[in-house]
């Protein structure tokens, strides 16, 4: 448990293996706010590396400003990891000066719920290789572009359920998805998503085209 109040630190998690039945858990007391530059695989306010079934809940995470000219900087970076939730969640920066909000790093099966990921140029980025059996489930992207997957990068059997994309460039950009769920979701973006590859559900989502809305209007 960590206690309601606002750290000068992010938050570093290593090793830390649960099971399915009983996870490691991360809890917010009241309102937690962690405000910290960690040097690691790339800049990040909270790093979790090499663990399986961890729960991380209720937490404002805030990445530091700094001198650092490096562009690769995210909130919330996910490495060597698998079966790790993030829920009810914040993830921004200061001055909006994160590359993405999260980064995942040789991991799958991971969860991002009931978060509201801003402060980012992306959500996240994958640049070439895997992004496989993740889930997105009830979250809010405020950022320009959406999951952002160059270079043929594939996108596996993920499933994106009742999420609100507020981004410029739309939902995803490039990436091949296939086996994904793609379902009740909202979409406000001056362009529409572009999917390929073999879908297995798309439907049920929301499109609404034009300029995007201001945050204030979520809550």
């Amino acid at each position: 448990i960590i206690k309601e109040g606002t750290y000068d630190e992010g938050l570093l998690l290593e090793n830390k293996v649960g099971t399915a039945s009983d996870p490691i858990t991360i809890k917010a007391e009241g309102s937690v706010t962690m405000k910290g530059l960690l040097s690691r695989a790339y800049y990040t306010a909270c790093s979790i590396e090499g663990s399986s079934y961890v729960e991380v809940q209720g937490i404002r995470f805030v990445m530091k400003d700094s001198t650092v000219t490096t562009s690769d900087r995210y909130t919330l970076i996910l490495r060597w990891c698998d079966h790790v939730t993030v829920s009810h969640a914040i993830l921004t920066s200061e001055s909006g000066s994160a590359t993405g909000a999260i980064r995942f790093l040789d991991s799958s099966a991971c969860t991002l719920d009931s978060t509201y990921a801003t402060g980012a140029d992306r959500i996240t980025y994958q640049w070439a290789g895997k992004f496989t059996g993740h889930t997105f489930t009830n979250n809010i992207f405020e950022t320009y572009y959406g999951f952002y997957m160059q270079g043929d990068c594939e996108v596996g059997k993920c499933k994106f359920y009742n999420n609100i994309f507020n981004c410029q460039d739309g939902p995803f950009y490039e990436g091949i998805l296939t086996d994904c769920i793609v379902a009740n979701n909202v979409f406000f973006s001056p362009n529409k998503a572009t999917i390929d590859g073999s879908v297995n559900i798309f439907d049920y989502n929301a499109y609404l085209k034009g300029t995007r809305i201001s945050s204030t209007d979520f809550f």
